[in-house]
């Protein structure tokens, strides 16, 4: 395991993390064998394990360049890699596997204790490898020594008793009341647990039974109810590769000290945008559990690249239009297409988000020359329309 501690406690609020991926589960079989009978026919993974060591060294660098919301106070990663991630990843080779049920559950604890050093902080939890639901409200993670024993809580963690174990007990608790929840996990039902009426599975918490819940705590799955989390052979998972790139992109304001903040909110609008504009490819779908917090997970220093097209209409006008996009502050042309051609249409533009200014010059007098328009260019927006009369 690897644990950082960035600043002593009394600091002030900080940032905690734990980061778990589990890729080698040694008592499941091979992607190319026969399921194992009481395993839910689950094998071994090859991208869970690598995805979370992404995710935390994503978290290490941001801690580094001060672009958390709260200092870096504590960050603890598990992870088992499976031979095809130490193979492709230098710094997987010698790691020690250690997400098992006792570790995880460990971690957990310690996750809890140092949320507990004040309200203000934020307790980050990112979980990548197998899941299964016993219903449909319901996440189960699946830990490394899976399959060997028939019991089954002895290898598994209840994330809904995650989830009410990290409640506050009262108004006095300390725990932190930002909290943000990723999971990159299948959430399939499977057929063997139908005729059961219950499944025990591992317990981290003795969860409180009263005291007012005032936390702000997003979950962002990444799949829907019954169906799966789509990984890739010793490559980054599908989710975990759009979460990384929307912790760089999805800030579609300036904040305050000249910083462009990344919500949960802007993030889980990305993310289905992104996703869904994937889905044809991968079949990977989204949800956020949970309503939009507005709990900020990072900043960025300038504002990012959003990628958009600029789309004439009607057709006629696509030869004869000059498009210019513009700074309305200074009225610095950024973006400009003197001579229109077909192939290029609609046309790909990259500027940084912000407030632009668009006007379209026809040089046909079939067409009216449009008022300027004015546009939100951020990581919501795929197409600028362009329309001539």
């Amino acid at each position: 395991m690897v644990y950082v501690v960035k600043n002593l406690p009394g600091d002030g609020p900080q940032v905690h993390v734990l980061v778990i991926g589990v890729s080698a589960y040694p008592s499941l079989p091979r992607q190319h064998e026969a399921p194992v009978a009481g395993t839910f026919g689950l094998k071994r993974l090859s991208s869970p394990a690598l995805s979370a060591h992404r995710f935390q060294q994503w978290i290490r660098k941001a801690g580094r360049t001060g672009q958390l919301p709260k200092p870096l106070g504590t960050l603890q990663v598990l992870l088992s890699p499976s031979a095809r991630e130490r193979a492709v990843e230098p710094d997987l080779a010698g790691w020690e596997d250690n997400a098992t049920a006792r570790d995880v559950i460990e971690a957990v604890n310690r996750w809890k204790d140092h949320a507990k050093e004040h309200p203000d902080g934020i307790a980050l939890f990112y979980f990548a490898g197998h899941g299964i639901q016993r219903n449909r409200d319901d996440a189960v993670l699946i830990c490394d020594d899976f399959g060997a024993t028939p019991n089954i809580s002895a290898h598994t963690l209840d994330f809904g008793n995650v989830i009410g174990g990290m409640a506050p007990e009262n108004d006095a608790d300390p725990i932190a009341r930002s909290q943000v929840y990723f999971i990159d996990a299948c959430r399939k039902l499977p057929s063997q647990i139908l005729g059961f009426e219950r499944i025990n599975v591992g317990q981290a918490f003795l969860a409180p039974l009263g005291g007012r819940d005032n936390r702000k705590r997003p979950v962002f799955f990444g799949t829907v109810p019954d169906d799966v989390a789509y990984g890739f052979d010793g490559q980054v998972s599908d989710f975990t590769g759009a979460l990384l790139l929307g912790l760089s992109k999805a800030a579609p304001r300036r904040g305050q000290n000249n910083e462009w903040p990344v919500t949960d909110i802007a993030l889980n609008e990305f993310l289905g945008l992104h996703l869904a504009e994937r889905w044809e490819t991968t079949g990977q779908e989204y949800q956020l559990g949970g309503a939009g917090f507005s709990v900020p997970i990072c900043h960025l220093r300038a504002p990012p690249d959003v990628s958009f097209k600029v789309s004439i209409a009607p057709d006629a006008a696509i030869d004869c239009t000059t498009i210019t996009i513009q700074d309305p502050a200074t009225h610095t042309p950024v973006w400009h297409k003197t001579v229109p051609t077909r192939p290029d249409h609609p046309y790909p533009v990259v500027l940084k988000a912000g407030i632009y200014e668009l006007s379209a010059e026809p040089s046909l007098p079939d067409f009216a020359r449009p008022q300027p328009a004015y546009e939100s260019v951020d990581h919501l927006l795929r197409v600028w329309p362009v329309s001539l009369s």
